[in-house]
């Protein structure tokens, strides 16, 4: 035995002696999980048997704990990585154990399935390296525990690496997806709901749900259609984990809950389950002297409609997107929509007309009366409906209900990473915004440290190998992102995002659609760390369409006066203003994006805005089948548009040239047929909005 090994064993003695207390400190099952690592720090090279051992525990539910299952999985990985890379006999063994070999395979091929985990072959040695660089985003956890100088700290880190599924690989193999689903359920509520048979019914909402199925790994998809099934309805409960990266969350300061599972980079999201407490909904009309917007007046919920309309603008923007861009769209899409029928209170479930009926008499929710009242009085006012006076508490809450219609939906494609939050956990108060304020606990250096490289990982994709000390969090996130393997990682990433960002803006012009800033905001807006193509890479998203119009599928013809206002929000949200952070700035902080590159970056989205405009543009003026995705009238006049705008741009700024202008114009749209109040519209849309449309001349 050598000096270094020698060192180590003596420190892996002291340490071993300290397990059942480092081990009580993040688990339950003590003993068991502190023999499980004693065993694993005294074994320095890889074992066939002890892994044989591993897999039989970590498939063994009735036998072993939950957490002892996930310490034996990421044990095993680590025993992977010990492992030569071109022994592919000993690991075509492990394979077949893992399911990942069929027993009888003589071609050394690994089952089909992992094209759809990200993986880019079914080939033994490709794959096998692909495995390894999969594994190997957590190897500063493994290199911690073969350290010469093994320390308590290294241990603790190991053992919360395991408690968060999602990041351990090869977890999908060893669990169930049933059993996945169970340990769901269980840190939540359920009660009983209906599928929304209008939201279902609209077009192309069951053709991409199915396609949106299709398209997920075998695994997580028996977890989503487990989820969706009977149209159960999900409830936060006191013991929900607000933590990131955990199997089921409700992140800081919302109301949705966020299914991660076990060894996925996929997301599920359920909106909205409630919020904690004695009662999960309530009735809310204005907070701090202010009216709250309608949307948020069912305090804790999600208004049907607005989930309706979200499903059915996701899935006609995707199968659009899609036929246009051979690639999908970059956005969440809704996997079920459930109305709410039962609410649960005190152990047992209330039909949801009973339970607002009851609210205003329950101690402490006095209030909800006089809200729901002003509620529905305001509604009338907004829409213009007036519905029968109703008396009594069971009226008021009949006319509430009939204006929210409580729903859940649950999603896919989505990211709990945020543009905002994430700006705001690599700030100098990021351990504060997230330990102090949401999780309502102190923040230790090494808590600091462990968080910070877990938002770095998501936004990096992996992170380099480094030896940054911890002093504090802006210095620390600082100096990871100086690293040049992480500067040249973070640099690439920021101008392909920009890009992206770019071409779907782009798209969303070119159809002539916006979404009022709703799509667009930061609070909507994410990064999502995906494995691709046997890479990690990172992705933006676009969630929360429920205001998202797509013009020439909602309405026949082009209304510029609605439609460029909800345009400049979206823009607004893009590139910011003096009271808005757009995403360009947020990306630009996140990234610590320097004036050059930042300049790249803005001729990265400006060339991917005007690429996505101008494809979609003559998509839709040539391409049959994106043609049938609209109305005759608005694929016959989308052109008239471009040409009404070039024509003004080109145009001299006097008298004599606008009047030309207007009326060549008017010549122009009523050769094609236009009725006069939407000629009038398009020539007054023109003018009042020039400077928007001067800003994006580039893409004409």
């Amino acid at each position: 035995m050598g000096e270094i090994d020698a060192v180590r064993h003596l420190r892996c003695c002291d340490i071993s002696a300290r397990l059942p207390a480092l081990v009580r400190e993040q688990l339950s099952d003590g003993a068991h999980a502190a023999a499980l690592l004693h065993r694993c720090l005294h074994r320095r090279t890889y074992h066939r048997a002890w892994c044989l051992e591993l897999i039989a525990i970590a498939r063994a539910p009735t036998s072993w704990t939950w957490e002892l299952r996930r310490l034996a999985t990421l044990i095993l990985e680590q025993q992977l990585l010990k492992l030569p890379a071109d022994d592919l006999r000993e690991y075509r063994v492990l394979l077949k154990e893992l399911g990942l070999v069929r027993r009888n395979d003589v071609n050394g091929h690994v089952r089909d399935g992992v094209r759809k985990e990200g993986y880019s072959t079914t080939q033994l040695n490709g794959f096998v390296a692909e495995l390894r660089r999969r594994l190997e985003r957590l190897e500063r956890l493994h290199l911690g525990l073969d350290a010469s100088k093994l320390t308590d700290q290294a241990v603790r880190d190991f053992i919360g690496a395991s408690r968060r599924e999602c990041k351990l690989t090869l977890m999908r193999y060893l669990f169930t997806p049933d059993e996945v689903v169970e340990r769901i359920r269980r840190q939540l509520k359920t009660s009983a709901g209906v599928g929304d048979t209008r939201a279902y019914g609209q077009p192309d909402v069951c053709a991409e749900l199915d396609r949106c199925v299709e398209r997920l790994p075998a695994f997580e998809a028996a977890i989503a259609q487990s989820l969706c099934y009977g149209s159960r309805i999900y409830w936060v409960t006191d013991a929900t984990t607000q933590r990131i990266n955990a199997l089921v969350s409700c992140p800081v300061n919302t109301v949705v809950a966020v299914v991660r599972p076990p060894g996925s980079d996929v997301e599920f999201e359920l909106k909205r389950v409630g919020v904690k407490g004695l009662l999960p909904l309530g009735a809310i009309f204005s907070r701090d002297g202010c009216e709250v917007p309608p949307t948020h007046r069912l305090h804790g919920g999600s208004m049907g409609y607005f989930l309706r309309w979200e499903a059915g603008a996701a899935a006609g923007l995707s199968k659009i997107y899609r036929l246009i861009h051979g690639v999908e769209a970059p956005i969440s899409r809704s996997l079920s929509v459930s109305t709410v029928y039962g609410v649960p209170v005190n152990g047992s479930e209330q039909h949801v007309v009973e339970y607002f009926r009851r609210l205003p008499f329950t101690p402490g929710y006095e209030f909800a009366g006089p809200a729901m009242q002003r509620s529905v009085e305001a509604f009338c006012r907004e829409s213009g409906v007036v519905t029968p006076p109703l008396g009594g508490a069971l009226g008021v809450a009949t006319q509430f209900l009939g204006q929210m219609a409580p729903a859940q939906s649950v999603l896919t494609g989505t990211t709990a990473f945020r543009l905002d939050r994430l700006a705001a956990y690599l700030s100098a108060d990021g351990p504060s915004f997230y330990f102090e304020h949401g999780l309502r606990t102190s923040c230790t250096p090494t808590d600091g440290k462990w968080f910070a490289d877990e938002i770095l990982e998501e936004v990096l994709g992996v992170v380099a190998p480094h030896r940054v000390r911890y002093e504090h969090h802006l210095q620390y996130v600082d100096a990871v992102l100086a690293v040049r393997a992480n500067r040249e990682r973070a640099t690439a990433l920021y101008l392909s995002i920009m890009r992206d960002i770019g071409v779907f803006w782009g798209t969303v012009l070119g159809m002539r659609s916006y979404s009022h800033g709703e799509s667009f905001v930061a609070r909507n807006v994410g990064l999502k760390s995906v494995w691709e193509n046997g890479a990690w890479t990172v992705k933006i998203v676009f969630m929360d369409h429920d205001v998202l119009y797509l013009t020439g599928r909602m309405c026949r013809d082009f209304h510029p006066l609605s439609a460029i206002p909800g345009m400049a929000n979206d823009d607004r949200h893009i590139w910011g203003s003096r009271n808005c952070r757009g995403e360009v700035e947020l990306l630009r902080q996140i990234y610590r994006i320097d004036p050059q590159v930042e300049s790249r970056g803005h001729a990265a989205l400006r060339e991917g805005l005007r690429s996505g405009y101008r494809k979609t543009h003559d998509a839709i003026c040539h391409d049959p089948g994106v043609q049938r995705c609209y109305y005759r009238e608005f694929v016959g006049r989308i052109a008239d548009w471009d040409q009404m705008v070039i024509r003004y741009l080109n145009a001299k700024g006097d008298q004599a040239s606008r009047d030309a202008w207007r009326e060549e114009s008017s010549n122009l749209l009523k050769a094609k047929g236009y009725p006069p109040d939407l000629m009038r519209e398009h020539l007054h849309g023109v003018e009042k909005h020039a400077s928007f449309l001067e800003k994006y001349s580039f893409v004409y």
